[in-house]
């Protein structure tokens, strides 16, 4: 029997969040948001991931910005997933893209230099579209990490409203994509007669985090099966926290 990983694209992965539906808050006016909010060196944000469609037990994930450089930051992410071997990584975000570009191994001794290149993002469309303001409605597309295939989405924002993380509770604009995957027929188990099937993500982002704060995304099978269920949740923010020591040791070159 074959198998394949879900098509989900969660950023390295990044992506599938648990939401509180806060609709017996009051109204909260936003004004729209035109772009991405740019980091500040320090800023620091640690995510609980929950893998729930595969049963595995959750891990802490955090991101630090320690570099800017033009439209761009860099970040130094460090994770406690027991499945991967680096736990230490660098990644290049792009604010136009509001996404990552590149990741790169961590070097210790010159933590400021990008080591060897892990992954270089395709050029899909965004998940999150700026400016954003309730009732925008867009599409896009992402590529399969694991194969041919892709899934599209159809996104709307549909609420600023009030949302409760463990790091507190926010201001979020409420973003939900609902679509279909496709994937090669060849890639699928022998239990799937169809290569396509339902998608969805529902994104909470925060303007004052600068980044979501819940992620929730699920895949299913093409005849309706459960498959994909993963959430990320904020549990800790910390805006221009101090760095980690191996980068206050070393000299930061030159912006």
């Amino acid at each position: 029997m074959k198998s394949v990983a879900p098509p989900s694209n969660i950023w390295t992965k990044a992506c599938a969040v648990g939401f509180l539906l806060c609709s017996a808050q009051p109204a909260i006016h936003a004004q729209p948001l035109q772009a991405q909010p740019e980091f500040e060196v320090g800023d620091k944000w640690s995510y609980r991931h929950t893998n729930k469609g595969d049963v595995k037990p959750p891990f802490i994930l955090t991101s630090q910005a320690y570099k800017l450089d033009g439209d761009s930051a860099w970040l130094y992410e460090e994770t406690q997933n027991p499945a991967v071997q680096r736990k230490r990584s660098i990644w290049h975000f792009d604010y136009k893209r509001a996404s990552q570009i590149e990741r790169y191994g961590f070097q210790s001794l010159s933590p400021y230099q990008p080591g060897d290149l892990l992954f270089t993002a395709k050029a899909d469309q965004e998940y999150i579209q700026y400016p954003l303001v309730v009732g925008k409605k867009y599409s896009l597309e992402r590529k399969h990490l694991v194969n041919s295939g892709s899934t599209k989405y159809d996104a709307e924002v549909e609420a600023f409203e009030k949302v409760k993380t463990d790091a507190g509770e926010f201001d979020a604009f409420r973003i939900k994509l609902s679509g279909w995957w496709t994937s090669p027929a060849d890639a699928l188990s022998l239990q799937d007669t169809e290569n396509k099937g339902r998608a969805t993500i529902v994104i909470y982002f925060a303007p004052s985090v600068k980044r979501f704060v819940k992620w929730q995304e699920n895949d299913w099978r093409p005849k309706g099966a459960p498959w994909t269920n993963y959430e990320i949740e904020l549990v800790k923010w910390e805006p221009k926290a101090e760095l980690p020591s191996v980068f206050l040791a070393a000299k930061p070159p030159t912006q």
